[in-house]
């Protein structure tokens, strides 16, 4: 009697996908992850390279409400506007062509909270190995 199991193929749901802070291309999957403030994980989600983050957003903000800080990849603003009528106002720094009208003090703090989230990705991708899969 055969007890081994069969992992299930991944072919046909990775794609190539770009990451712009690396400026290189990839293949494979992109995580999206939801922190609170201190940086403890909330929600998360999985999708093919290829899938625009902005996409995935509703599917990961979906029971979060009030003041949300996301990174530069989710300026949208249709995005914005969706999210703001559920109660979610999302921020994100602006990119260096953007006017930015907010008061400088509360985008340091926005830029620091990130700063503190991007922390939090980095030990979770070094703790379980996840950014490169070799097998």
């Amino acid at each position: 009697m055969n007890t081994s199991k069969t992992l299930p193929s991944v072919k046909g749901i990775t794609n190539y996908g770009f990451c712009a802070s690396k400026q290189e291309h990839y293949y494979g999957f992109k995580g999206h992850l939801v922190t609170d403030e201190r940086g403890i994980p909330l929600n998360f989600s999985v999708a093919p390279a290829n899938i625009d983050e902005r996409d995935v957003a509703y599917e990961v903000l979906d029971k979060v409400i009030g003041l949300t800080i996301g990174d530069k990849g989710l300026i949208r603003p249709s995005l914005k506007a969706d999210l703001l009528q559920v109660g979610l106002n999302l921020q994100t720094p602006l990119r260096k062509n953007m006017l930015d009208k907010r008061p400088p003090e509360i985008v340091r703090l926005l830029l620091k909270v990130r700063r503190r989230i991007e922390t939090t990705i980095g030990q979770l991708v070094e703790y379980f190995e996840i950014e490169k899969i070799r097998c």
